[in-house]
């Protein structure tokens, strides 16, 4: 009996390791985009309706912008439409490069306009959070809220 107890505690102990290989990424920004009357630009009913399928996203990656698709994730742009608490946002996963201080990210609305989001992390062994963003050179998040949610008028 008190072997078996011995060795449920050996593997107790050893399954507790600190190496833990689980990671927690908290990176996913929100986006209201809006109109100066504060209407949604998501909306497929505004005359200005932003088809979040035709964006593009863009990583700088040691000094070069590479264009981003995954066609394996559920949102393969890195930007997608999502509706929560009633409202339209756009969900973005920014650049996380480690070879970045401040990994920065292209959102291509169209061929002629072109927003930056640079993004700050908090990195550990098992973690990245991002801590802070800019849009467009000005500071974001943290704002008076605790999501990572921030509003842009078009």
């Amino acid at each position: 009996m008190k072997t078996s107890i011995l060795i449920t505690a050996i593997f107790f102990l050893l399954g507790c390791s600190k190496h833990s290989t689980s990671e927690n990424v908290d990176v996913i920004i929100r986006i209201l985009v809006e109109d100066k009357e504060s209407r949604s630009l998501l909306d497929p009913a505004h005359k200005n309706y932003i088809d979040v399928s035709k964006v593009r996203v863009y990583y700088l990656i040691n000094g070069q912008k590479k264009y981003q698709y995954e066609p394996n994730w559920s949102c393969p742009s890195h930007f997608c439409a999502i509706s929560d608490d009633g409202k339209r946002y756009v969900k973005l996963s920014p650049n996380i490069s480690i070879t970045e201080d401040f990994p920065i990210t292209y959102i291509e609305w169209s061929e002629y306009e072109t927003d930056e989001i640079k993004c700050h992390f908090n990195r550990t062994e098992n973690s990245v959070v991002c801590d802070k963003v800019w849009f467009n050179q000005e500071l974001v998040y943290p704002n008076d809220t605790k999501d990572r949610i921030f509003k842009i008028i078009k």
